[in-house]
């Protein structure tokens, strides 16, 4: 069995300056799917974590710093051979690499490997 997840409502996007957004649908097996039903809580582990209007090469919006909360919608590796998460932090959405971002963040002591789905 098969599920499909819609995209990351780009509509909400429109007002922004983001350049791209993720695919408008992505199939993946049911288990994967229960697993990874929607987005994540993340938390910012590098210092000056640049969010960009697209993987690699967009144009910076703005930085993260250690510690900020975001929210992982889904990840897509890259070019340059790292997964990138497309996530909204605290001054919007964007691209930012994976291991700068640790998903499924929950608190204090929390986290863990949690499966991000595929944009």
């Amino acid at each position: 069995m098969r599920t499909t997840f819609p995209a990351v409502a780009c509509a909400a996007l429109a007002a922004t300056a983001i350049a791209s957004c993720p695919a408008t649908a992505t199939a993946v097996p049911a288990r994967a799917a229960a697993l990874a039903a929607g987005p994540v809580g993340g938390v910012v582990t590098g210092s000056g974590v640049r969010v960009r209007t697209r993987p690699v090469d967009g144009w910076v919006n703005h930085l993260l710093w250690p510690g900020q909360r975001v929210t992982v919608h889904c990840r897509q590796n890259a070019r340059d051979g790292w997964d990138w998460y497309w996530l909204a932090g605290p001054h919007g959405y964007g691209w930012s690499r994976s291991d700068m971002v640790r998903a499924g963040y929950q608190g204090t002591g929390g986290g863990g490997n949690v499966l991000v789905r595929v944009c």
